[in-house]
């Protein structure tokens, strides 16, 4: 009787093994950017309830300035802990600032500073905001340079 060979032999299985170590060196660093501009577009959401008390000081005022955290209706700076990714968020005159986490976060945000800037909008015109952000250039939220 001839036994017949069923299975992979060595070398098909190590050009699998080769294949699949490519693809991890590929989507490894591609999978950590995506959580890093997660991380970091969860940090602005925390940020967007600061925008509207800081537009809102603006049509009762006509400025931005004096515009700070725990003053004319803004929610006082948030310390340590201000979100699942966050820091820190703080307003001064109607610049809010963000700063993530040192630790458990993606290592392209780590500590980086996310800044929100309000324009001075035409008459009966919306206010615009800039995001400016430290962190790497691959982490970084479109909405966001």
């Amino acid at each position: 009787m001839k036994r017949i060979q069923q299975g992979f032999t060595l070398i098909e299985l190590m050009i699998v093994v080769a294949i699949i170590g490519i693809l991890a060196a590929i989507a490894i660093p591609q999978y950590q950017n995506y959580t890093g501009r997660a991380q970091l577009s969860d940090a602005i959401v925390i940020a967007s309830g600061l925008k509207t008390a800081v537009g809102e000081y603006y049509q009762v005022n006509g400025s931005y300035g004096g515009a700070d955290s725990g003053s004319g209706g803004i929610p006082a700076a948030i310390g340590s802990g201000a979100g699942k990714y966050a820091n820190t968020v703080t307003v001064n005159d109607g610049v809010i600032t963000l700063q993530m986490n040192a630790s458990g976060v993606a290592s392209c945000v780590a500590s980086a500073h996310v800044t929100l800037t309000p324009s001075t909008p035409a008459q009966d015109a919306p206010i615009s905001w800039t995001c400016n952000s430290d962190a790497d250039a691959g982490c970084k939220p479109s909405t966001c340079s």
